[in-house]
């Protein structure tokens, strides 16, 4: 649970589970040339895999889900890293650039949100481009991530704004908004609504589950509310891009909003 000196009881709701296949996995299928670098400083398991030719591809295979989840790939990104393809149970290609300009590993880079009773697919490859930034079209892949309790969640390089998906919310009932803005480099607003004075939990966590910041822990009154997450934890350090999550719990209801920190 959150923690605050002023925090009342509340309703336990969805945990969060991670599992995690890395790159040296079985379970991932390679095609093409791939080369292993070992020892890699920060990777999710010390080691990644690292492609530039677009003949190249990594396809994962879920086993079937017994909840609905949320498919990640982990990646490094840096400024030697070009544009990846990424698809999920075969579907249209979101592309999605690796570049940023001081190196940075175990990065999440996409997730999507995959149904229950089915065995899901996730494929990586090099586009073969790069921005005019970076010098490489070179890609990584550190692992792949399956994370329960986050629903709601969409692609990390899908352009269309939430905004443009979910209403605002509305007076007389529980509903949280889009988070705006997002993708965030600075101040995130989250605004949210309640149909009745009562407990309140709002924090951040990470993909592993672990609370980055509580914003708030106590009673609310009724009605329509907005807190700010400036990209800061608890200890008042800026926190690395990626993503993360924001739950809002009142009551016994829980509801997840995804927030996409960049550089």
């Amino acid at each position: 649970a959150f923690v605050g000196a002023d925090s009342s009881a509340w309703a336990i709701g969805q945990r969060f589970g991670l599992t995690a296949t890395d790159n040296t996995s079985g379970s991932i299928t390679y095609v093409g040339t791939w080369t292993t670098n070992n020892g890699t400083a920060g990777a999710y398991g010390g080691s990644t895999r690292s492609a530039t030719v677009a003949t190249a591809n990594a396809t994962f295979r879920t086993a079937v889900l017994t909840t609905a989840s949320n498919l990640a790939y982990v990646s490094n990104t840096g400024p030697t890293r070009g544009r990846v393809l990424v698809s999920v149970d075969g579907g249209a290609a979101v592309t999605v650039d690796l570049y940023s300009a001081t190196a940075r590993q175990a990065v999440v880079v996409f997730s999507a949100p995959v149904t229950a009773g089915i065995a899901h697919t996730i494929r990586v490859a090099p586009a073969g481009t790069r921005n005019a930034l970076s010098t490489s079209n070179r890609i990584d892949l550190d692992a792949f991530m399956l994370l329960t309790g986050a629903a709601g969640a969409t692609p990390a390089g899908a352009q269309q704004a939430d905004s443009e998906l979910e209403p605002a919310p509305k007076f007389g009932e529980l509903s949280f908004a889009p988070i705006s803005p997002n993708p965030s480099r600075g101040q995130a607003a989250l605004s949210f609504a309640l149909p009745r004075d009562g407990a309140v939990e709002l924090g951040i966590v990470d993909v592993q589950g672990r609370q980055i910041r509580s914003l708030h822990s106590g009673t609310m009154a009724a009605g329509p509310h907005q807190l700010v997450w400036d990209g800061r934890s608890a200890a008042g350090s800026q926190s690395a891009p990626g993503v993360y999550f924001a739950i809002l719990r009142f009551e016994n209801t829980t509801l997840t909003k995804r927030i996409v920190r960049v550089p």
